[in-house]
């Protein structure tokens, strides 16, 4: 992530994706939080529920992805239930997408 990150910062063709800010993010993700962000971009709705789709495709616990959607949305990558579509499924933010665009994700 952070080889894409520098990479996107100093390629003349990406570095408008580059926001200082994604360094501070970065510094605050877990690896789980890496691995659950790109799931959250899908708005479709997954039974029972994200938390338990997510944790079982990813062979983690519902707590241990439980704890990455509680720190990414306080890192202000997704907004958690406030989707009116969805309202229990968390989303990726503006400021999520951005993030993911700028690492390759």
């Amino acid at each position: 992530m952070w080889a894409k990150l520098t990479a996107t910062a100093l390629d003349p063709a990406t570095t408008k994706f580059y926001r200082r800010e994604f360094v501070d993010v970065a510094k605050q993700l877990e690896p789980v939080d890496v691995l659950v962000l790109p799931y959250l971009l899908d708005n479709a709705e997954m039974r029972p529920s994200r938390r338990e789709v997510i944790a079982s495709r990813l062979g983690e616990t519902n707590d241990r992805v439980q704890l990455a959607f509680q720190n990414v949305d306080r890192l202000g990558l997704i907004l958690e239930g406030k989707n009116p579509a969805f309202p229990s499924h968390p989303y990726v933010s503006t400021l999520g997408r951005e993030f993911l665009r700028a690492v390759g994700g």
